[in-house]
């Protein structure tokens, strides 16, 4: 995901305004409070406990850390990562042969605890609107979902489509996903592999490119920055 979050603040010149959908405990939201090492090539916080490792597999990400102005998460059922419940219910949700990966949540809860992301707990649909409109205009909105719109119903993925394009009527709106290949590319089929794409979106209309392919836990990343931007021609 850094990739293309870095490919978005480049791409706009501005400081990021994120919103995740579906954000659980809103980890992914602290995404500059982390390092980063692709090969040989190491970005973030030096200091972060959180190191996150992957193989590149050709040329490494060239990519600078993005400014990260504010940051919000909206889920129907938002974890606390200061609730021992919560906190259990997230490492039962790994594999238990994944040690590496508990490790990882170990650290970035212990990041998570010093300064907790906002969020919100309700309908996606009333809630970030507002929210992006009272966002400064020296911002740039980058919404994201990471293997959540799978979950969305036909009706509400129109709803997201329609309310994305609305929202691009008055200002740029930029969304990353990861996991879910329909809603910016109708018909491409599932690989295995994550596929991260960005979408565009301005005036009402959008275009879209592949930002990465990747192991859907970050293990390798396949990094694609000369991926031409497609018109988006969203099912209705």
């Amino acid at each position: 995901m850094l990739p293309a979050f870095a490919s978005v603040a480049e791409d706009a010149g501005q400081p990021l305004a994120v919103f995740e959908i579906g954000p659980r405990a809103g980890l992914n939201l602290l995404f500059d409070r982390y390092r980063y090492r692709y090969g040989t090539t190491e970005l973030g916080s030096p200091e972060s406990p959180v190191l996150l490792v992957s193989e590149p597999r050709g040329m490494p990400p060239e990519v600078l850390m993005p400014a990260v102005a504010s940051r919000l998460g909206i889920d129907i059922n938002p974890l606390d990562v200061r609730d021992p419940d919560d906190v259990a219910w997230l490492k039962a949700l790994l594999w238990p042969e994944h040690t590496d990966r508990m490790a990882l949540l170990e650290a970035a809860l212990s990041v998570a605890r010093q300064s907790p992301p906002e969020l919100l707990r309700g309908d996606l649909f009333e809630l970030l609107p507002p929210r992006i409109n009272a966002t400064p205009p020296h911002q740039v909105v980058c919404i994201f979902a990471t293997f959540v719109l799978n979950q969305f119903s036909p009706a509400m993925l129109a709803s997201l489509r329609k309310m994305l394009v609305e929202l691009s009527v008055s200002r740029p709106v930029y969304l990353v996903v990861m996991g879910f290949t329909e809603f910016i590319e109708p018909g491409t089929p599932w690989i295995g592999d994550a596929q991260v794409w960005v979408l565009r979106l301005r005036g009402g209309s959008g275009e879209y490119r592949l930002a990465s392919i990747a192991n859907p836990h970050g293990r390798w990343l396949d990094w694609r920055p000369d991926s031409p931007w497609n018109p988006w021609r969203p099912k209705h």
